[in-house]
């Protein structure tokens, strides 16, 4: 392993990109490719106008793609701000990250209804 590579299930590093206030990983690891992580992350690109590894302009929100977060069994897996989460589906992660960022009306989202 390189110096500037790091498993992500390490949590207690910080992580090596910035985040804005809202940051929401997506696994990119097999078990997750295997189960939709790709339609995962194209709808909520979609959804915030992102492109993997943007964070808006305001820093309300990143996208990132991130690799294994120790859950293929149950994933596709999601990082919220550091906590992980199986979304069984596009409509789950666009709910997750609405709930997120409930209170930050700087985040503009396009009203695209969830994908299910």
């Amino acid at each position: 392993m390189n110096a500037d590579e790091r498993p992500s299930q390490w949590e207690d590093f910080p992580p090596i990109e910035p985040c804005g206030r809202v940051c929401l990983e997506i696994c990119q690891g097999s078990a997750c490719r295997e189960v939709g992580n790709e339609e995962l992350l194209s709808s909520l690109e979609r959804l915030s106008g992102l492109r993997r590894g943007q964070t808006a302009a305001d820093g309300g929100f990143t996208l990132k793609a991130g690799y294994c977060q120790g859950r293929c069994a149950i994933g596709p897996n999601v990082r919220l701000n550091g906590v992980a989460f199986s979304v069984p589906g596009p409509g789950h992660a666009q709910a997750l990250l609405r709930q997120a960022i409930e209170a930050d009306s700087a985040i503009d989202l396009k009203d695209e209804p969830p994908v299910s």
